[in-house]
């Protein structure tokens, strides 16, 4: 959340886009970690 957080303050400057931060980072944060982390074995 502090990523969308400082991510969004300096999109709020330029665009109306801030709100779209703190939507798109958690999904790709929580992705990238899905992908990182090893496939479980059954």
């Amino acid at each position: 959340m502090i990523a969308a957080f400082a991510v969004s303050i300096p999109v709020a400057f330029f665009t109306h886009w801030a709100y779209a931060c703190w939507v798109v980072i958690p999904f790709a944060g929580n992705l990238l970690f899905r992908l990182r982390r090893p496939a479980a074995r059954a």
